[in-house]
């Protein structure tokens, strides 16, 4: 049943789904109001029926109590006659059809009317009324007291006794007949009511449905009068100020912003065609399979053609296409990697077989209602001119870097030309100078000495300086000793300082914080140079009997960051404040008159500044004048395992060899033979025995004989240069597997990093810059000659 209920309702629903506005409206209130007025019907028909039902069943029950008083004399007397009269006076009742007295036994007395269908009387004490609806009649049966016993009812004291020993029964019978016939006169009454409402309701519900409906139809039709018109400037009516008139506001406002929005798209639209049609780039509108829908002049201009002949093409017809996009198509290759931004460098070609180079540009266009087909914006702008700059700059550059190579080259070749009489001039003198000599001929010496020194120095400056200048300096670090790198530096400084009669002492020297097997790793020949610089300062600018110190301490950072921190204190000059802004320039001297004291051109101090930046390191200086003044050095270093200690952690000790060990002890590599009568002095000074070979094809063949401690090997040289030497020599070691390798050291006129670099990779194990100094030969001596003990 339930469902049944559910079926038609979804029916109703449906059916009345497709009705106008109106109807619908007007089928809710009429609904609305003919369930108010049935409801309302209803209950007044049940209001009314409940009190005639209550007024009968009074009417009837008073009346044959008024009965039963009335008829007890008659009953003690037994005088039916007078029981019958008195029952005629009271049938003269509407709707009374029979009526009976009865004694206390039950026995009829007296009667009146016809005895109805179905007599049955009940005779209780206490009386009843009864309805019949089915028999349309109803019964009263009331109880009559007794004057013999002093009881009269109504009047007795005593109910129980009436109620036990009633003196007779009085019983009613009436029509309900008459009572239906009001009762249907008032229902059809009732029903014509309903009616006259329901046509009522019905129209007025008709007549205020047009309140909504009107002004939303007459919404409707605006809005389809402005969708075909494409008008915009139309406006609604506004007829009520209820949510009607709110939704014309709204219906209007929206309108507006419509209107605005569309001259907005149009002014747009028209600055688009615009900068289409008048840009200085080409551009045009593909479709997804790249043909051309749309052109601009420009883009015609740079394809040598004209846009009626372009949209007959697909752009992949006038691009150079890749190697990797032959498959695939350069167009398809764009829109794969079509994003915002995105643009590309390509070739193209043009209808007369002209290559322009330009940068593409492709966009994906929005979809316009109604479009299928995914259109591209593609914006094409010649840069061929930009290109061939490019291409020139570049080809300017490549010259420009192989001038300085060039100018690296010639660098080179010149310091190794001008070291090389430096070398044997130097080397020779300070020989001379270890032998007896008189007072005369040692201050020749010396100034010998000192000249020579001051130009290597010069020459040094100028190739440091220039590589600096150009940026290419680079950093090469090593596994180096603080401790050796200050006592390499003094031993320098106090022969200097002894000579212009300037105290060089090692203050400080602290390299507590390294651990045992580990050495500091960073470029300790820049370090070193830097620290000579300013020993060297410290000495030219000090006054006579003056003093140097030098201070070195291992510092460790937070963060497990190290740094090795040097000063150089001195007594000399001092530096005004004005002059300690520009001390780190190129060419700037305390001095610069025609009178000068010192020699010099003012390059060591900017060349310390740019080793010191090319370290990560940086440069100080604090200076009063006539007091001195503090040079400082930072450098940030790590720690490395020193290859030199066992897994016992004990370093092994150095014990100078002696010739009786034999004398295919060293290998001097030299081509000019007097270097190598120096280093055989120097060599022979020292005690160390060894052979020459002129080149390095000579050293190799040598190598391939006999055994050697130590090769000093000469790079430059006719033949085979000591670079192809050291690397013949460490492939024969490599081939052998005999575990052994020999210790090289580079013995060299070049002096430049990109060198000491190349003697590195080469497989070299050390560096010795020309003029070989007495010291750093003898370090070397001791490093290579030595055993484990």
């Amino acid at each position: 049943m339930r469902a049944l209920f559910s079926s038609i309702w979804a029916k109703l629903l449906r059916r009345v789904s497709d009705y106008s506005l109106n109807r619908k409206i007007a089928l809710i209130l009429g609904l609305s109001g003919l369930g108010l007025i049935l409801i309302t019907v209803v209950l007044l028909a049940v209001f009314d029926y409940a009190f005639s039902r209550r007024a009968i069943v009074s009417q009837y029950q008073s009346l044959g109590e008024v009965i039963a008083m009335d008829t007890t004399p008659h009953l003690d007397f037994e005088d039916s006659i007078g029981a019958e009269k008195m029952l005629r006076a009271f049938f003269k009742n509407e709707g009374l059809i029979y009526g009976a007295v009865f004694d206390r036994y039950s026995v009829k007395l007296a009667s009146i009317g016809e005895i109805p269908d179905g007599f049955a009387p009940r005779f209780e004490s206490q009386g009843y009324v009864e309805l019949s609806y089915l028999k349309s009649r109803i019964e009263v049966m009331e109880p009559v007291g007794s004057l013999e016993t002093g009881e009269r009812f109504g009047t007795a004291l005593n109910e129980n006794a009436l109620l036990d020993s009633p003196g007779g029964y009085v019983y009613l019978v009436g029509d309900l007949g008459p009572i239906y016939e009001a009762f249907a006169v008032k229902s059809l009454l009732f029903v014509l009511l309903l009616g006259m409402g329901a046509v009522l309701v019905i129209w007025i519900a008709s007549r205020m449905s047009r309140l909504i409906t009107v002004p939303i139809l007459e919404l409707a039709q605006t809005a389809h009068r402005i969708s075909q018109d494409r008008d915009f400037s139309k406006r609604q009516n506004k007829v009520f100020n209820d949510e009607t008139g709110v939704l014309v506001d709204a219906f209007n406002q929206m309108l507006e912003q419509i209107e605005e929005k569309g001259a907005i798209i149009r002014s747009n639209e028209e600055r688009f065609r615009e900068y289409f049609e008048l840009g200085v780039a080409g551009m045009a509108i593909l479709d997804s399979s790249g043909r051309f829908v749309e052109a601009n002049k420009r883009l015609g201009e740079l394809l040598e053609t004209d846009e009626t002949s372009l949209l007959e093409t697909v752009f992949d017809d006038w691009v150079v296409p890749a190697e990797a996009e032959k498959e695939v198509g350069p167009f398809q290759a764009l829109k794969e990697r079509c994003q915002p931004g995105f643009s590309e460098e390509r070739w193209l070609k043009g209808k007369g077989g002209v290559q322009i180079f330009a940068i593409i540009s492709v966009r994906r266009l929005a979809k316009v209602l109604g479009e299928t087909d995914s259109l591209y914006l593609t914006l094409i702008q010649d840069i061929s001119d930009r290109k061939k700059a490019e291409e020139a700059l570049l080809a300017s550059k490549q010259a420009a870097e192989e001038a300085n190579r060039s100018k690296d080259e010639f660098l080179s070749v010149m310091s190794h030309e001008l070291r090389t009489p430096l070398n044997p001039i130097i080397g020779f003198v300070d020989l001379l100078m270890l032998t007896e000599q008189n007072e005369e001929q040692m201050g020749m010496l010396s100034s010998i000495r000192r000249s020579s020194e001051h130009l290597l120095n010069l020459i040094t400056d100028i190739l440091e300086f220039t590589r600096a200048q150009g940026g290419r300096l680079e950093a090469n670090p090593e596994a180096f000793d603080l401790p050796d790198l200050c006592r390499n530096a003094m031993d320098i400084a106090e022969r200097s300082g002894a000579a212009n009669g300037i105290e060089v002492t090692l203050r400080t020297l602290d390299s507590k914080c390294v651990p045992e097997g580990v050495q500091l790793f960073a470029d300790a020949g820049k370090i070193r140079q830097v620290v000579i610089n300013f020993l060297s300062n410290a000495v030219k600018y000090n006054k006579d009997g003056g003093k140097v110190w030098l201070d070195a301490k291992v510092v460790e950072l937070p963060g497990e960051k190290v740094e090795v921190r040097i000063q150089v204190e001195d007594t000399g000059l001092g530096i005004s404040p004005e002059m300690q802004e520009f001390i780190f320039e190129p060419f700037t001297q305390l001095d610069m008159s025609l009178q000068r004291k010192h020699e010099g051109v003012g390059l060591g101090l900017s060349i310390c500044k740019r080793i010191a930046e090319c370290l990560d390191g940086e440069i100080s200086v604090s200076s009063e004048v006539g007091k001195g003044s503090v040079f400082s050095l930072s450098v940030p270093v790590r720690y490395v395992y020193d290859e030199r200690f066992g897994e016992s952690g004990d370093a092994p000790k150095l014990v100078p060899r002696s010739p009786e060990f034999g004398v295919n002890r060293v290998l001097l590599v030299e081509d000019d033979v007097e270097n190598m009568k120096l280093v055989e002095a120097k060599l022979r000074k020292l005690g160390v025995p060894f052979e020459w070979a002129k080149n390095g094809l000579v050293a190799t063949e040598k190598l391939r004989d006999s055994h050697y401690d130590l090769v000093l090997m000469d790079v430059r040289m006719p033949l085979m240069d000591g670079l192809e030497a050291t690397k013949v020599i460490r492939e024969s070691e490599t081939e052998r597997s005999s575990g052994r390798r020999v210790p090289i050291v580079a013995m060299t006129a070049h002096a430049s990093e990109r060198m000491r670099s190349e003697c590195h990779e080469a497989g070299m194990d050390g560096y010795l810059s020309k003029p070989v100094q007495f010291e750093q030969l003898e370090c070397y001596l001791k490093r290579y000659l030595a055993s484990s003990s």
